[in-house]
């Protein structure tokens, strides 16, 4: 497709000129908006260019973003003025989004510190405000102006701005952000998530969040010397209740290529590896010893397994016995790993893959010296049962004297 410049079109006035015409928006009749910082600041043309209309005089601060909705209302954004406006075509105002002439706290994260654009969701007429000059967010409202959700924060990490300028919509829903400063355009889905690909065609996503502290229980245990728990009987465990999730593993080929990209462009720290084999990355702000184990199985690529951490080695075999007693067979375990020392037990997932309850991680910091090892069973595991204890939990002989009899 091939375009041309059109010599002369849009012929204003006598004695009217544009003045920093920022942005333009065409309706569906292909009339033209052009939204400018002179004393006429929406001007309306035909598709041919012949003027039709202006709208806006005294209302503006400083034009900025132009936007036209599905129902063919127009909204304006207004940097200086700290607000996003819905107008009608012919000009009567709608709705204000913002406090007009109040900014937010600069970088405050809360609407508005000069607001950049808008774009309207195709599919649930969503509203998306980049803001902007003085914050670093996106925001979200519905339909009638009701904020939903914010999301964004200074820096040049996936997920945060450095000046988001203006702001895009497509069919499928997803969010289009020019982060200007940072020279790029972020792709999110609705809630604000940034979809991406590595290297190997994974998908990935980023969302800025902030973790949540973990509320732990409070254990004790009884070692010869130091007794903490006295007069009590220790817990027994049903079932298990994960405190968090802590990692996730994926069957890489290719680790010249893709650890690089982990380590070197999303800033992983390697807490360990075998090399040319196995890599325990972590996030450069977490102390899990691993987030993301990525391992080579030759020539095979896609999702190992996702690991939650438990509370104590007691949940660890109740939630495993648990779990096997409703049928889930066991993929490995229990048993420890050397590398990261805790203690593991891997079931199949019926949805591919398989789910790990884990206890006792190694927790890191930038102190921790990262380990070279070498590929070897015994550095896998220390000790573990390869299939796990369901024929223990079917052996009834256990309660009688038959488990002292001698076999031969």
């Amino acid at each position: 497709m091939g375009y041309k410049p059109v010599e002369g079109w849009g012929a204003l006035p006598q004695g009217w000129s544009f003045v920093e015409a920022t942005a333009v928006a065409v309706d569906a009749a292909d009339n033209v908006c052009v939204f400018n910082r002179g004393a006429h600041p929406v001007i309306v043309f035909g598709r041919d260019g012949a003027f039709k209309r202006s709208w806006g005089e005294g209302l503006i601060r400083r034009a900025h973003g132009i936007t036209i909705g599905p129902d063919e209302t127009i909204w304006l954004t207004d940097d200086l003025h700290h607000t996003v406006r819905q107008f009608t075509p012919d000009g009567k105002l709608l709705l204000t989004l913002g406090d007009p002439d109040k900014p937010s706290i600069a970088h405050g994260g809360k609407p508005f510190n000069r607001p950049t654009h808008v774009a309207i969701s195709p599919r649930t007429g969503d509203v998306y405000v980049s803001d902007g000059y003085g914050n670093s967010r996106v925001h979200k409202y519905d339909p009638k102006g009701r904020l939903l959700k914010s999301w964004g924060e200074p820096g040049t990490d996936p997920g945060c701005f450095n000046i988001p300028h203006n702001i895009a919509t497509d069919a499928g829903g997803r969010v289009y952000v020019a982060d200007r400063e940072n020279s790029r355009v972020q792709i999110f889905d609705a809630d604000g998530t940034v979809h991406a690909r590595d290297p190997l065609g994974f998908g990935i996503a980023f969302r800025v969040a902030r973790r949540k502290s973990v509320v732990a229980p409070e254990l004790k245990f009884n070692t010869p010397g130091r007794p903490d728990r006295i007069n009590t009987r220790g817990a027994f465990h049903e079932s298990a209740a994960p405190l968090e999730m802590t990692h996730t593993v994926f069957m890489i080929d290719q680790v010249d290529k893709i650890v690089p990209f982990y380590t070197e462009r999303l800033g992983f720290i390697a807490s360990d590896s075998y090399p040319g084999r196995g890599y325990f990355l972590r996030g450069g702000a977490s102390n899990h010893h691993h987030n993301l184990f990525l391992l080579d199985v030759g020539k095979k690529r896609g999702f190992h397994h996702l690991a939650f951490e438990l509370s104590s080695i007691h949940e660890l075999f109740g939630g495993g016995l648990n779990m096997t007693r409703r049928g889930w067979r066991t993929a490995l375990g229990p048993g420890r790993h050397p590398v990261s020392s805790c203690y593991f037990w891997y079931f199949h997932s019926p949805c591919g893959g398989a789910a790990e309850y884990d206890f006792d991680s190694d927790v890191v910091d930038e102190r921790w010296v990262p380990g070279v090892h070498p590929q070897t069973p015994e550095m896998f595991a220390e000790w573990c049962l390869a299939d796990g204890m369901a024929d223990a939990l079917l052996y009834k002989g256990i309660q009688t004297a038959d488990t002292i009899k001698s076999k031969g």
